[in-house]
């Protein structure tokens, strides 16, 4: 609206329950001259922030509410923002606090804090087990960055900080050997990629301009616009699943278009960080959150617990996750199921159990214990 004031929609979905509550609506009105001026005092901004979004009492109450609901699990806080409404994915939204205890939502344990991603790819995102993982480390640093006055990005120290964060997984690595250019970039994501992580440079002139810098066969810089790479990426049968944006000079209000081109593309999460991140933090997010990520393929959990060992850093709401994923799980764990799309090896098992046939002991060690798994969910 043009006075700042906005609907906002408040809805809690416990995971539990067979039925759905009804939402809580209010209104929210936001003084974008103000938060402008407090983007060098965080806390400041956030109390602002907070204050704006839970100024409503039926909202707040709701808020409440599901603390409260939710207090043996864990609290999922999807912010949605229609796609029309772009001015309010400007605002630091990681910088967000509990009303109650005024604690940072963004590194707490028990909220876990992400940006929804409204998405026109309608394809459906199939998940792999944990041993099907695979990802892509691309550094794209140009020989001429101070002609484009851009900083320097030092390829062998990002490189070895993806190898580390990434440790455990296959990757493969560009921009080592050659330049890391567009076409070996898409070349290396056709081959399947569940995670990217993408070091470079960018830039932002609009809402609808976002580019990025690459590399061309020269190893100098070439300007990619974003709708460029999300389009060669929605050309592909399978879109990574996870992208992570992590130059740590990016424009401050690159990684929102840039997350909703590569949301259109079919990409189902973006991690991105935010402004002129310091690589202190960096280096104290990263290996965190791919560790916790391995774990059980939790995104948002993996990125609450990340954020948090660096809480004590000014700059530590910065890394922001942008998901479409209902339940921001990048990965499942294979388990024995009757279900039809089952692997075929657990459908013939699920058959010998039914038919009165002996399991052999890797599949469990008593009849009984694999009957339970086997057929679950028959």
């Amino acid at each position: 609206m043009k006075d700042g004031t906005y609907e906002e929609e408040l809805r809690l979905v416990d995971p539990e329950a067979a039925t759905m509550s009804a939402p809580v609506r209010g209104l929210v009105k936001i003084d974008f001259p103000k938060m402008r001026s407090l983007e060098l005092k965080p806390d400041v901004y956030g109390d602002e922030l907070t204050q704006c979004v839970f100024a409503d009492k039926d909202v707040l109450g709701l808020y409440i509410r599901a603390r409260t609901v939710m207090s043996k699990h864990k609290l999922r806080l999807s912010i949605a923002i229609e796609p029309s409404e772009h001015e309010l994915n400007d605002l630091r939204w990681e910088l967000l606090r509990d009303p109650v205890d005024k604690k940072l939502l963004a590194t707490s344990d028990d909220v876990w804090l992400s940006r929804f991603m409204f998405s026109k790819d309608w394809r459906s995102v199939p998940r792999h087990s944990r041993t099907q993982l695979r990802a892509v480390i691309a550094v794209a640093a140009p020989t001429d960055y101070a002609e484009w006055q851009l900083a320097e990005i030092k390829l062998d120290d990002e490189i070895a900080r993806g190898r580390n964060a990434l440790s455990g997984i296959p990757v493969e690595v560009l921009g080592d050997t050659e330049p890391c250019t567009l076409d070996r970039l898409i070349k290396a994501l056709r081959g399947g990629a569940d995670i990217v992580y993408l070091v470079c440079h960018g830039i932002h002139r609009s809402p609808s301009a976002p580019s990025v810098y690459l590399q061309n066969e020269s190893g100098q810089t070439e300007v990619v616009h974003g709708k460029v790479l999300a389009d060669r990426i929605g050309d592909m049968a399978e879109a990574p699943r996870m992208m992570v944006l992590a130059s740590c000079e990016s424009a401050t209000r690159l990684e929102y278009s840039l997350a909703t081109m590569l949301a259109d593309a079919g990409v189902s999460a973006v991690l991105a960080m935010q402004g002129k991140i310091s690589m202190a933090t960096v280096k104290g997010v990263m290996p965190p959150f791919f560790h916790q990520l391995f774990i059980d393929g939790q995104i948002d959990r993996a990125l609450a617990i990340a954020r948090g060992g660096v809480r004590a850093h000014s700059d530590a709401w910065m890394p922001a996750l942008f998901l479409r994923l209902k339940n921001g799980q990048l990965w499942y764990e294979p388990r024995l199921t009757g279900s039809n799309n089952a692997p075929p090896q657990w459908k013939a098992l699920c058959q010998c159990v039914r038919n009165g046939a002996r399991a052999d002991h890797r599949a469990g060690p008593r009849r009984g214990h694999v009957r339970r798994n086997a057929c679950a969910g028959k």
